[in-house]
């Protein structure tokens, strides 16, 4: 029954009626039921409490006691009552009050009852979900107004059909009818899930996608009182699953790297793109940190980055290295991007990672083109400045002389000069022609050692001789400026394998430029001394020295410290440029020290010296250059004797004179004819030294020194070499030096020079 709201007035007016209509029964039926006189008092209270709540009930109660006082209990009419009277009163207002308060509560149950019913109905009238109810015969007796859009049936329309009509469902991919769930609960009475991919047939025909269940309605006994089947339009969340599942294809699909991890860097996803690009399976990084993937040098990135995400800052297109399983560096192009919960929390990062190793190495490349450009450009603009500066200096150097050789000529050819002038005149021609004819010299020399057609004359050099014959011949020079010369020159530092006149050029043009360079009443020291295996000359000036930021250039062609036209020394900058080629071709060293401007100078020569002995007639002399005049015999060292040496040449005449040489010497000779079988006799015969050619046919012999160092074998590898070959220029030096030869000789060579080569390597291992 629903509860009407009733008002006060009502209520207690409602009660004293009831007690007058109980007083008037109870009046009449006095004789009758004597011994119940209260009777219909007690039916008042019921109906007043039930009707009108405690207050009416205890005024039913108080009115009742008044009225059974005064007319029913004895003596009547009276207030006075008896023992006996007293004791059913009493008994009374006990039972009336008990009733009062059972009536009460039933009247809160009944209304709690009727609140929780319409709590229920409202509750159902509002969720989202569907709800229908049916009776223990499946019939409808409830739906909710979701379920009545839903199946399209309204309330007053679908009550008390059965519920296999109002919900009809079928199968997603079948089309076939699926059970009704009120069956299966109604059958075995328990909650049960509706089935997956199930579409609800609406009474207009439309097919909704829903999901949920359907459970019984029990009393308190726990019988089956009918079913309730809630269910729900999951139209929108499948849309949202096809989509995710696109999207998932999408991203597995990518070839670029794509993951997820959480703020603190824990990788949470990582697709196919992401293992061919890294190398790692899902199975190994899921849960890892992505710190696994950061060079060990960029410590600081990854925080950098996760606190721009921590910001809501998407990070796009930031290029930086990555670390693959195998321990690869690869350059990738980084887009990372927070990601968001419902509430608009970030919760973690989305990172799509593109590999730019080709492009980054293409750039790079690139810059090394453009960086190389740059230096031939500087390089060409340098020369050609030099160019320039030469050619001035080459026209003055050449107008200069020839200014007072051609006006001394045409004074000389008007005979009007006396015998002192014209003696003036032809000695000034004859020094200026010498000037010229040293720096024709000097150009057909760099001529020479840029064409590598500069060829020496090589043989035993005692370096005194050599020393003493420059000094002379610079000696006038000096005196005129008053320099003094100072020389320390010790005989042992002899002899070495050389051209006594190119020594003596390298000697001279020092000196000259020593004393060209130090100013009237200066010094000038020449020494030569033992260093080793070396024969070191050192000539030291007290001149205007050589700046730092010059001294690095202090040997390049066409190089001088002043080249403008207000220099004060003549001269092309050939000099030291020559020096240094000869001395190179020697197989020495040539350096130049200078504490700076007008602080002098000190250059220093060093030449190997020769470990070959010579056995001299007792008539044998030592010309003025330093080289003998006398036929010498060659003596064999004592280290030559018992040595593996393995030749290898394809000109078979060669292979003859080397192994003959070096069997006088009596050295264990191997000859071989190319690479390959140069190479089967270094593992088979183990020699102690290897003399090769370079030039040969198939594989040259740098490509077999190559092949030597690369073996895994420790002797092999460091087995020493000998370059012999007809390719004799710098640069052909400097190649097999590179290669892995420890000395470079030109054909033909010299005997002593090839013995004294053997000796030096041979005597080097053995030490």
């Amino acid at each position: 029954m629903p509860e009407v709201k009733r008002s006060p007035l009502f209520r207690y007016g409602l009660a004293i009626l009831l007690v007058a209509l109980a007083a008037a029964i109870s009046w009449l039926l006095q004789a009758e039921h004597a011994r119940t006189p209260f009777a219909f008092f007690f039916i008042a209270v019921v109906a007043a409490t039930l009707y009108g709540g405690r207050g009416p009930g205890l005024l039913t109660i108080a009115l009742s006691a008044l009225f059974s006082s005064y007319f029913i209990l004895l003596p009547r009419f009276s207030f006075a009552i008896g023992y006996e009277g007293l004791l059913q009163l009493g008994v009374f207002l006990f039972v009336a009050l008990v009733i009062s308060y059972l009536a009460e509560r039933v009247r809160g149950a009944e209304q709690r009852a009727r609140i929780s019913e319409a709590s229920l109905r409202t509750t159902l009238q509002s969720i989202g979900d569907a709800v229908i109810a049916s009776d223990v015969e499946g019939r409808v007796t409830f739906m909710n107004p979701v379920a009545q859009s839903l199946t399209g049936w309204k309330l007053e329309e679908a009550s008390g059909k059965e519920l296999r009509e109002v919900f009809h469902i079928i199968n997603e991919f079948s089309r076939q009818p699926v059970e009704n769930p009120v069956v299966k609960v109604l059958r075995e009475g328990v909650v049960v899930g509706l089935a997956n991919h199930t579409l609800l047939v609406s009474r207009d025909g439309r097919e909704i996608p829903i999901d949920d269940s359907g459970a019984p309605i029990k009393d308190e006994d726990g019988n089956t009182r009918g079913v309730v089947l809630v269910f729900h339009d999951i139209t929108e969340r499948r849309k949202g699953e096809e989509a995710a599942l696109w999207l998932a294809a999408l991203v597995e699909s990518s070839d670029d790297a794509i993951l997820a991890k959480t703020l603190d860097g824990v990788i949470t996803s990582w697709n196919q793109g992401a293992q061919r690009l890294y190398g790692y399976s899902a199975e190994e990084v899921i849960g890892q940190n992505v710190s696994i993937l950061v060079p060990p040098d960029r410590p600081d990135e990854l925080t950098g980055i996760l606190k721009r995400l921590a910001a809501s800052e998407r990070v796009e297109h930031f290029e930086t290295v990555r670390v693959t399983r195998d321990g690869r560096r690869i350059h990738v192009s980084l887009t990372i991007s927070p990601i968001k919960d419902d509430g608009g929390e970030i919760i973690g990062a989305s990172t799509i990672a593109r590999d730019i190793t080709g492009r980054k190495e293409i750039e790079e490349e690139r810059d090394r083109l453009l960086a190389r450009e740059r230096e031939a450009r500087i390089e060409a603009e340098e020369a050609n400045r030099l160019k320039d500066e030469f050619l001035a200096t080459l026209s003055h150097e050449l107008r200069t002389p020839l200014t007072a050789m051609l006006g001394w000529t045409r004074m000389l050819r008007t005979r009007q000069l006396d015998e002192h002038t014209s003696g003036h005149a032809l000695e000034t021609i004859e020094r200026n022609v010498r000037a010229q004819t040293q720096l024709i010299e000097d150009l057909l020399d760099v001529s020479r050692i840029i064409t590598g057609k500069l060829r020496l004359d090589t043989r035993p050099v005692e370096l005194v001789p050599v020393i003493e014959a420059a000094i002379d011949s610079i000696r006038p020079a000096a005196k005129a400026k008053e320099i003094t010369l100072e020389r320390s020159l010790d005989p042992t530092a002899s002899p070495v394998l050389g051209d006594a006149n190119r020594l003596q050029q390298v000697v001279w043009n020092l000196l000259s430029n020593a004393v060209k360079f130090t100013p009237k009443g200066g010094r000038i020291q020449i020494a030569l001394h033992r260093n080793e295996s070396y024969a070191a000359v050192t000539i030291t000036d007290s001149g205007t020295g050589i700046s730092q930021d010059f001294l690095p250039y202090v040997f390049d062609r066409f190089r001088q410290a002043d080249s403008s036209s207000t220099r004060a020394h003549g001269g092309l900058g050939l000099g030291l440029a020559i020096v240094r080629h000869l001395v190179e071709l020697h197989g020495g060293t040539v350096g130049a020290t200078s504490e700076g401007t007008k602080r002098g100078s000190s250059f220093t020569v060093e030449l190997p010296l020769m470990t070959v002995n010579l056995r001299r007639t007792e008539t044998a002399k030592m010309g003025s250059d330093g080289v003998s005049i006398d036929e010498t015999s060659m003596e064999c060292p004592p280290p030559l004797k018992g040595v593996r040496i393995l030749v290898v040449d394809d000109e078979e005449d060669t292979r003859h004179l080397l192994a003959t040489i070096l069997g006088e010497c009596e050295a264990l000779v191997e000859t071989a004819a190319n690479v390959g079988q140069a190479i089967e006799a270094v593992r088979l015969k183990r020699p102690d030294l290897l003399i090769s050619d370079i030039g040969m046919p198939d594989e040259d012999g740098y490509g077999l020194v190559q092949r030597l160092r690369a073996e895994d074998d420790p002797e092999l590898k460091e087995l020493p070499a000998v370059a012999l070959t007809a390719y004799a220029g710098e640069d052909d030096r400097a190649r097999s030096l590179a290669a892995g030869f420890q000395i470079h000789l030109a054909k033909p060579v010299d005997p002593e020079a090839l013995i004294a080569a053997v000796e030096q390597l041979v005597g080097k291992d053995k030490s």
